[in-house]
């Protein structure tokens, strides 16, 4: 984990390559109930944006993140609580939080640590408690991973960058999520090719959360965002 680490610096905070858009973690909050006086752990923060937008639904959030610059943006931005730890070793104790959220983290993780954040999360989670994670891209839409380098190719991103080390389809991420003992676990798409936010989320509601295998349009995201709850 410290080769992986030791690229998280501010060089890369500031980067355009970390393509973080609010758009897609409103996606991801509008899968919760209302947070207002909620909990919340923001796990693997990076600069805060998940955080404020928590903030402004009135939840209470502890931000984590083990990159030094990360939990010093988050603190600045935010004035939450922001802890510096790794997601698969995190300093609280068990039943913890009302609610958690990992989002877009666990593509830069080896799979064996991405099965320590999960189990990591579910153990600082109260029971029955909503926890949402979602991955960027779709391992379907990227020919097994093969495809997101011709991507970056061809968009003349910085390779330097390109971090994701891991990648899920549907089903593989809930077969981790269920490994992790979550139960109720609803797959949704994230967003269309071509970015018209909000719209999978909308439309998986209106099919009431129907199973991937019944309901294709899971498919078509670019990233994956799933819901499941500690029972």
């Amino acid at each position: 984990m410290k080769e992986i680490h030791k690229h998280y610096t501010e060089t890369y905070f500031k980067s355009e390559e970390r393509d973080v858009s609010p758009l897609r973690f409103r996606d991801a909050i509008l899968l919760l109930p209302s947070v207002k006086g909620m909990l919340v752990l923001d796990a693997g923060c990076g600069t805060g944006e998940l955080t404020k937008l928590l903030m402004k639904e009135g939840a209470e959030v502890i931000a984590v993140d083990f990159a030094k610059y990360a939990v010093k943006k988050t603190k600045q931005e935010t004035g939450q609580q922001t802890v510096q730890a790794s997601v698969t070793h995190l300093p609280f104790r068990s039943n913890t939080f009302e609610a958690a959220m990992l989002l877009e983290v666990i593509e830069h993780l080896p799979y064996e640590a991405c099965m320590r954040a999960l189990n990591e999360i579910r153990r600082t989670i109260k029971q029955h408690t909503y926890f949402i994670v979602s991955t960027t891209p779709n391992k379907l839409l990227t020919l097994g991973g093969i495809g997101i380098k011709f991507y970056h190719k061809i968009s003349k991103r910085n390779m330097k960058f390109n971090l994701h080390i891991s990648f899920f389809t549907p089903w593989s991420l809930r077969r981790f999520l269920e490994i992790a003992g979550f139960s109720s676990i609803e797959i949704y798409c994230h967003n269309f090719p071509g970015r018209f936010p909000f719209v999978s989320v909308i439309i998986n509601k209106f099919l009431n959360s129907k199973p991937i295998s019944s309901s294709p349009i899971n498919l078509i995201g670019i990233s994956i965002l799933t819901k499941a709850v500690k029972c």
